[in-house]
């Protein structure tokens, strides 16, 4: 119940009691009815009055309590429809709270999948580094083993051409060796005494090249310089190397081609012998 109802119910019994009192008042002064008839009825008026004025109020008060109450009905049933608008929203959101919390724990398990997937990626990655350094150190070694390899197969390899180069020579030494047996079998069938000794070779008078290259083989050192047998070099020329104003040895030419000539160097500086030092038949060569 509002205030305003209980104002007004109060004002509704007071002007009761302000009607009983002055219907007691009139009784009691029952004796001065005549005397006081006037004043009386004046009151009595004032009293009817009082009691119309008081049955207004009450009726205005009871008009504005039903109003009261129609409004205070329509605001229990907006405040339930509230209510119950609240309770749908609340359950709606209970109900997307717990979608929420699923997709969270989905999440969630999906999250600590994925973190034991990292874990194992890194454990993976970890030892595939670690393979890839035991790789890398492996192909280094195997890298530095090769280069040994290839050094070891170019020092073979021109040891081999040397070998070649002197088995070649050899053959050409039992070649001319077996020439010049049938010369002299030949020369003694028929009473022909050759004189001893190898025949005089007109050199030129003077040769220079360079040389071109460089060989080491068992302690004996080889060299090819850039002058062939269109420059009538032959086998068994003897060459003067030059560095400046400094002799370094001789070349002695063991095989001839049309453009190089490959022959042994003697001296005690032979093992310094280098490319593009110079080469002369002669050391009055100008």
């Amino acid at each position: 119940m509002s205030a305003i109802t209980k104002l007004f119910i109060v004002l509704l019994v007071v002007c009761s009691l302000l009607l009983v009192s002055a219907l007691v008042v009139f009784v009691n002064r029952e004796e001065d009815y005549r005397k006081l008839y006037g004043a009386e009825s004046d009151r009595r008026k004032q009293a009817e009055q009082l009691a119309t004025e008081a049955r207004i109020s009450e009726q205005a008060a009871r008009a504005l309590i039903v109003a009261n109450d129609l409004a205070h009905e329509n605001r229990v049933a907006l405040l339930n429809k509230d209510k119950d608008a609240l309770a749908g929203e609340r359950d709606r959101a209970l109900s997307d709270a717990t979608a929420q919390k699923k997709e969270k724990d989905a999440f969630m398990a999906q999250l600590k999948v994925s973190n034991d997937a990292i874990t194992a990626a890194t454990s993976a990655l970890t030892l595939l580094e670690g393979q890839l350094a035991e790789a890398r150190k492996t192909l280094t070694d195997t890298i530095a083993k090769n280069g040994q390899l290839d050094q070891v197969n170019t020092e073979l390899s021109r040891s081999n051409a040397i070998l070649i180069e002197q088995l070649r020579l050899m053959k050409e030494d039992l070649a001319q060796l077996r020439i010049e047996n049938e010369n002299l079998r030949k020369s003694a069938a028929v009473g022909v005494v050759l004189p001893g000794g190898a025949p005089n070779i007109a050199y030129p008078p003077s040769l220079r090249g360079v040389i071109s290259e460089v060989r080491e083989f068992n302690g004996q050192y080889w060299a090819t310089i850039t002058l062939g047998s269109v420059d009538r070099v032959e086998r068994g020329m003897k060459f003067h190397v030059i560095d400046g104003a400094n002799h370094m040895g001789i070349l002695q030419v063991d095989s001839v081609e049309p453009n190089a000539a490959f022959g042994r160097l003697s001296g005690d500086k032979a093992k310094d012998v280098k490319r593009d030092m110079e080469v002369r038949t002669s050391l009055n060569a100008g």
